[in-house]
């Protein structure tokens, strides 16, 4: 989801149904805001918790009046998709930790940098003293000893 303002909410998700659509909106959108999106049947859910309107690319419809368009959020895809595709073997389950990588970079991407590093260290400092962050135990991270040379 990309608010036209800037915000990027983004989260990894395959086979999304509209109870789904509900969810993310419910969390993600403020009810007085419009929702613009494609065709795509699941959206019909948003009728009645939302003001939507959808654009119909079947029928060669890309955009209407009153600025309803779904160009905000393809843009937007399109700076993720290189972005992610830098990152090979990510694994399905750590997707959303990319994802919400993604997702601080365009949100504080008119931050200096300076600023963004210690927003993140306080937002990092914060999780810890809260137990919100579970490290792995020193165990989890020792290796193997190597085999003496020679030995396969």
């Amino acid at each position: 989801m990309v608010s036209r303002a800037g915000g990027v909410a983004i989260a990894p998700a395959a086979y999304v149904k509209s109870e789904d659509i509900l969810k993310r909106a419910a969390k993600n959108v403020d009810p007085e805001a419009a929702i613009y999106h494609d065709d795509h049947p699941s959206y019909s859910i948003l009728s009645g918790a939302y003001r939507h309107e959808a654009v119909n690319h079947s029928l060669g419809e890309y955009a209407r009046d009153g600025g309803i368009h779904t160009n905000t959020v393809e843009a937007e895809f399109s700076i993720f998709r290189p972005w992610w595709a830098t990152y090979r073997g990510v694994s399905k389950e750590k997707a959303y930790l990319y994802c919400s990588h993604y997702q601080f970079l365009r949100n504080t991407r008119r931050v200096n940098r300076v600023q963004r590093a210690l927003g993140l260290l306080s937002l990092h400092y914060y999780q810890i003293h809260n137990g919100d962050v579970q490290f792995p135990t020193l165990e989890a991270h020792r290796h193997r000893p190597m085999p003496p040379s020679g030995a396969v």
